[in-house]
């Protein structure tokens, strides 16, 4: 008969500070560390970030979502991406960290996938599980980032009907700042896949939550050109090239007078 053995309390903490390699660092007291971990980090010292971090996190009773997070931020800013990448995914899965926290290490995870690894199929999917994070703890003003960094990756991949749905699904979130970004980027896509009356129509929209910046005044003036509407496109040109906008004071320069 095989005897069965019993993991108690003080040997399962032993076998996870060996795991994470807390054998060999000295006992630190936890203030004292915390303290240092935040002057270096406040240093933008990020070797000692990560140090620091490593020796915190074999304190018990710590906030390790935080620490970790830390870390990966120096990690990151070293250009140690796959370092951050490990560590954000180390977020998603501690069963004590906020919402919040794991929502935005889902879009960190996306973020470097996206940008530093070039793998869009699997930011995308990241992006995905931001989004059902949120959704799962009703938090959907966390969930809303991801969703703006997955409709932007789509319509980069001019996969225009799927990026229209990411941003239309911010719409009724009721987050004015991220239904703003959401209006701003469908404009471009309408605008990029044909469809110069629902960029302008947005436009609008968007100008009643605050002034259209150069690119959407440009946006605009490109749209009412499509539609053969000289006046109304030379309009938003100067309003653009005001802003310096360097194509539409070009084209600003070729209308046949001040609109």
């Amino acid at each position: 008969m095989r005897k069965r053995w019993t993991l108690y309390p003080c040997t399962a903490i032993a076998l996870l500070m060996i795991l994470l390699g807390c054998e060999d660092r000295p006992a630190d007291d936890l203030d004292v560390c915390l303290a240092s971990l935040e002057a270096f980090e406040k240093a933008q010292d990020h070797t000692a970030v990560v140090d620091k971090a490593t020796t915190c996190l074999c304190i018990p009773g710590i906030d390790s979502s935080w620490v970790i997070e830390m870390r990966s931020f120096a990690h990151f800013r070293q250009g140690d991406f796959a370092a951050a990448l490990k560590d954000d995914f180390r977020i998603t899965q501690l069963s004590n960290a906020r919402c919040s926290k794991k929502t935005a290490a889902w879009e960190e995870i996306g973020y470097l996938l996206e940008e530093k690894f070039k793998n869009h199929p699997m930011a995308l999917w990241a992006y995905d599980q931001g989004i059902q994070c949120g959704n799962d703890c009703d938090s959907p003003y966390h969930a809303n980032f991801n969703r703006i960094h997955k409709g932007q990756l789509l319509s980069k991949l001019k996969r225009y009907p799927e990026a229209v749905d990411a941003f239309e699904s911010i719409l009724a979130t009721g987050d004015t700042a991220k239904i703003w970004l959401a209006k701003v980027n469908l404009m471009h896509i309408h605008l990029q896949s044909g469809s110069p009356s629902k960029c302008i129509a947005l436009g609008y929209d968007v100008s009643r939550i605050q002034p259209l910046g150069e690119f959407q005044n440009y946006w605009m003036a490109s749209a009412f050109d499509h539609l053969g509407q000289r006046d109304s496109a030379c309009h938003y040109y100067h309003r653009a090239a005001e802003m310096g906008h360097p194509k539409s004071i070009d084209l600003a320069a070729q209308c046949p007078g001040r609109k």
